[in-house]
């Protein structure tokens, strides 16, 4: 016992210096997350009439230039094929928060989020051409030159993974209320994000692409709340943030294709051909969140690991005796609304049975 009093009085030296370990999990039906992918393929290649003198003897021809040339001719052309996917969800997921609630800090770390959490994301494509003045037949137009044409192309894809994952323990700082039970926050979390995206090109299938492992920044901001038996209420806002990448693929050719190319004449349209190799693919993202936790201490079977790391040692008299100081609920033992001196004798008395590793 002279041992455990000596524990107990490096303890009340070290003050409360040991935060206290919840694992907090994600409450879906309240919480929300917009999220947003934009995909930009950088393409050069050709366009050109799908008019042909066997099969379609009244399809578009084109022609570069205002005059000379004759028959179906390409037309150089530089293309960005543009997909824009977004979606409202309610993330699911989790983390681990330890809380110093004298010292006024805590660390997160293992946070993951599935922001769909079932929902998919539907992808629309569009392509934006750029080429120098040419002319068609059937029907008869003038495409001026320098200027870009957007051709939407339709929903072709979806989203059907986003995920986030932190990659290192992230510290906060809280800060006090009027309620001593209530606390602000703030803190930065370094993440990635991983995405599985289904895209096609018209008159073929969506092929699944993973992308994984983009880099993002997470500032979050929030409350803490105490609750009645030792559970917290933890909300959290973050911003909406951004990430990007590029990733060169040059020298892929992609399939021929077809697209409409609108006219001045409202229902007419040039019937062409797109040939195409991509340069590079940009990938933007964007999300923000509203999420709301409930964490609990773990649960353990040895009441004197009041830590819950799986050892019994001068760790657990020093959280102790910081949740008794807070008058947390977690150190009122014996559950009477009370912290005095008979909670103490309670956990001295687990202290000293002793359970699992120590």
């Amino acid at each position: 016992m002279r041992g455990l009093t000596g524990m107990v009085a490096l303890g009340m030296l070290a003050g409360a210096a040991m935060g206290q370990s919840f694992e907090a999990t994600v409450n879906s039906k309240a919480s929300s997350a917009a999220f947003g992918a934009d995909a930009v393929l950088a393409t050069a290649g050709t366009l050109i009439g799908n008019y042909d003198a066997d099969t379609n003897p009244t399809g578009t021809q084109t022609r570069p230039g205002l005059f000379g040339g004759s028959g179906n001719m390409p037309i150089p052309v530089t293309i960005d094929l543009e997909t824009a996917t977004e979606v409202d969800g309610s993330p699911a997921g989790g983390f681990v928060i330890d809380i110093d609630f004298e010292g006024l800090q805590f660390s997160i770390d293992g946070l993951t989020l599935d922001l769909l959490n079932g929902s998919v994301g539907a992808t629309n494509l569009s392509a934006t051409l750029l080429y120098d003045l040419f002319r068609t037949f059937s029907p008869t137009f003038i495409y001026p030159g320098g200027i870009p044409i957007t051709v939407p192309l339709g929903q072709i894809g979806d989203v059907s993974r986003a995920e986030v994952a932190q990659v290192d323990a992230g510290v906060g700082v809280l800060t006090e209320t009027e309620d001593p039970n209530v606390f602000g926050f703030t803190a930065l979390l370094t993440a990635e994000i991983s995405l599985t995206l289904s895209i096609g090109l018209p008159g073929s299938e969506p092929v699944e692409t993973p992308i994984d492992g983009l880099p993002v920044a997470l500032p979050l901001s929030g409350q803490i709340e105490r609750l009645a038996g030792g559970t917290l209420r933890i909300s959290i806002a973050v911003e909406t943030q951004e990430a990007e990448v590029e990733l060169p693929i040059e020298g892929f050719e992609l399939p021929p294709f077809p697209i409409e190319l609108p006219t001045l004449t409202e229902g007419v349209v040039a019937n062409v051909i797109l040939t195409l190799v991509a340069e590079s693919l940009t990938l933007t993202t964007s999300f923000g969140l509203n999420l709301v936790a409930i964490a609990e201490q773990p649960t353990t079977s040895c009441p004197a690991d009041f830590n819950g790391d799986g050892l019994v040692d001068f760790f657990d008299v020093s959280a102790f005796l910081a949740a008794f100081s807070a008058s947390q609920p977690s150190a009122d033992l014996n559950d009477d609304g009370v912290h005095d001196f008979f909670d103490v004798q309670i956990f001295l008395g687990q202290f000293s049975a002793g359970c699992g590793k120590s």
